[in-house]
């Protein structure tokens, strides 16, 4: 059983796109599975879709606000909080949260 497991998600924003849709469904299921799930967002977004209903279910939310691909500052801050998560298994979607992730295993 995963229940003694932590799933990190990342993705680069979680905007009105098919990704992020997905996610919103999947992740209430991924609660219920998994100890704790953690959703990294790396880029800031102005039409981001509403987590405060994923929120309350128990979902941790951490915002990057990456300036650009190579901002440093949030790439160190994402090692940091993600390897604070201690994740046994990681989802990583979209560009640059596939090559962040590569990173931290």
């Amino acid at each position: 059983m995963k229940k003694d497991q932590n799933l990190s998600i990342i993705i680069d924003a979680f905007s009105r796109g098919g990704a992020q849709k997905v996610l919103q469904l999947l992740i209430p299921e991924f609660l219920k599975k998994y100890k704790s799930v953690t959703l990294f967002l790396i880029q800031e977004n102005k039409n981001e879709m509403g987590l405060d209903d994923l929120r309350k279910l128990g979902l941790k939310i951490y915002r990057l606000e990456a300036k650009n691909f190579l901002d440093i500052r949030a790439f160190v801050k994402f090692l940091v909080l993600i390897t604070k998560s201690k994740p046994s298994q990681i989802q990583a979607h979209l560009y640059w949260s596939q090559i962040w992730s590569i990173f931290v295993k």
